[in-house]
């Protein structure tokens, strides 16, 4: 995620960027991603439903339809 997250926030102005995107850090996310350090996808999967998880919760509170689906897929 966090490469198409990468991706669409350099198109911006630094200024308009979400801060962990911001031309002072950009090496280090740079070498963050393309480092040859190995992925665990099983920790992968647990990042993931994480920060999805989260987000239900957030977005259960202020958006009525999204609760409402919620509700609907459970």
């Amino acid at each position: 995620m966090q490469i198409v997250q990468f991706v669409a926030e350099v198109k911006k102005p630094d200024g308009e960027r979400l801060p962990q995107y911001h031309e002072a850090g950009l090496e280090s996310l740079k070498f963050q991603l393309l480092s040859p350090a190995p992925v665990y996808p099983s920790t992968e999967k647990l990042y993931l439903a994480a920060v999805l998880d989260s987000a239900r919760r957030s977005w259960a509170k202020t958006m009525p339809t999204f609760k409402r689906s919620c509700r609907a897929a459970m």
